[in-house]
């Protein structure tokens, strides 16, 4: 039998929590699909960081490619200033 995992922080006083068949199975189909070692790519914090990266990416704020790790250092430093 799969287990499903539920936050503490969503149970209060020792509630009892029901979770339709057809949502804990749906849950099941989500987690089989991604390997456990994924499964830090998927959390909320993480999200929002590829959602900020891409809304950069598409805003043309990238650098580089740098022919020498200097070059990069000095890119560094510039962002410092």
């Amino acid at each position: 039998m799969n287990a499903l995992t539920i936050p503490k922080k969503l149970i209060k006083n020792d509630d009892l929590v029901i979770i339709p068949r057809r949502e804990y199975e749906k849950f099941l189909r989500i987690f089989k699909m991604i390997p456990k070692s994924q499964w830090w790519f998927w959390s909320k914090e993480w999200q929002a960081k590829e959602m900020e990266a891409e809304k950069d990416i598409k805003s043309k704020k990238l650098s580089g490619p740098y022919k020498a790790a200097k070059d990069l250092k000095m890119a560094l430093d510039n962002l410092k200033r």
